[in-house]
C-alpha cells in the first residue's frame, strides 16, 4: 500500500514534470530521450543492446505539415499545425489515422531503428561540454540513458551494422563506445559514426541498464500513435518488411555517473 508521504511526493513530482513541460515544450522531453546533435557537435555513446535486440518500429514522419487535424501541438488550448512524428498504430493492430490519409499526403509509414545507448556527454566544436540547467538552477552536463533514432539510409545505422558484423568486435556493438559527429545543417547534414577499440563495459553501467520496455514506453510517450476513430473500409496495415519489436520487461530508473 502506498503511504501518504509517497502519494504527496508523487504529486510533487507530477507537478514538476508538468511545469517543465509547459516551460520547455515537447522538444525538451524528446532531447531527454533521443541523442540530438547540432552542427559541429560530437558525442560519445555506448550501445546498451546488440543490434538483434534493438527497437524497430514503423513511423509516420512529415516535417511540413499544415493539417491541423493531424497535429498533436496546441497553443492556448487550440490545435495548431506542426510537424508529424508518430509511431504507426497499425503495428499494434489498431486502426491508424495516419495510414488512412490520402497518398498525396505523403504520410506512408517507414521503419526506423531506435538504439538504446548511454550518452557519456556532448561537446561542441571548441571542445566545450554541452550543459543544461535543472529546475533548481544547477548547471549539469547533458548525459544519461538515451536512444539513437536511425532512419533508413542512416550513416550511423550503417556503421552500427558494420560493427555488428565485425568478428573483431565479437559481432556485438555493446563491446565498444562510438563517437558521433554532426557536420552541416538541414539537407546538407552529414553524420559520422566511428567505433572505438573494443573495451569491456563499466560494471556499474552494465548493472544499471534499463530493460528494453523502458525505452519502448518512452517512445510511445514522445511519439504517440494516432488512432482512427472510425476505421476505413479496407483497414490500416503496418509495413511487413521490418524486424519485430524486442520482448519487454520491467523498467528501472537507475542512472550511473560518468565523465566524458
Amino acid at each position: 500500500m502506498v503511504s501518504t508521504i509517497e502519494q504527496i511526493e508523487q504529486m510533487q513530482a507530477n507537478a514538476e514534470k508538468a511545469r517543465q513541460a509547459a516551460k520547455d515544450g515537447p522538444r525538451a522531453y524528446v532531447s531527454n530521450s533521443i541523442v540530438l546533435l547540432k552542427d559541429g557537435e560530437r558525442a560519445l555513446v555506448r550501445p546498451l543492446y546488440n543490434m538483434d535486440a534493438v527497437i524497430v518500429r514503423p513511423m509516420h514522419d512529415k516535417f511540413k505539415n499544415t493539417d491541423v487535424s493531424l497535429s498533436s501541438r496546441t497553443v492556448d488550448g487550440r490545435a495548431v499545425a506542426a510537424p508529424i512524428s508518430a509511431l504507426c498504430a497499425a503495428h499494434d493492430g489498431k486502426p491508424c489515422l495516419l495510414c488512412a490519409q490520402p497518398k498525396d499526403a505523403k504520410l506512408e509509414s517507414r521503419f526506423e531503428c531506435f538504439v538504446p545507448v548511454y550518452l557519456y556527454g556532448i561537446k561542441d566544436m571548441v571542445n566545450k561540454a554541452i550543459t543544461y540547467t535543472d529546475p533548481d538552477g544547477n548547471t549539469k552536463p547533458v548525459k544519461g540513458f538515451r536512444m539513437l533514432r536511425c532512419k533508413q539510409g542512416s550513416e550511423i545505422l550503417n556503421q552500427l551494422m558494420s560493427t555488428f558484423k565485425d568478428a573483431d568486435y565479437g559481432r556485438n556493438v555493446t563491446m565498444c563506445d562510438f563517437k558521433l559527429e554532426r557536420h552541416g545543417a538541414g539537407m546538407d547534414t552529414k553524420y559520422v559514426c566511428s567505433p572505438k577499440p573494443p573495451k569491456a563495459m563499466e560494471a556499474n553501467l552494465k548493472a544499471a541498464i534499463p530493460p528494453i520496455e523502458k525505452f519502448v514506453s518512452i517512445l510511445e510517450e514522445i511519439y504517440p500513435v494516432k488512432i482512427l476513430e472510425r476505421a476505413p473500409v479496407n483497414g490500416a496495415t503496418a509495413p511487413t518488411d521490418g524486424a519485430a519489436v524486442s520482448p519487454t520487461a520491467k523498467a528501472t530508473e537507475e542512472e550511473p555517473e560518468f565523465t566524458f
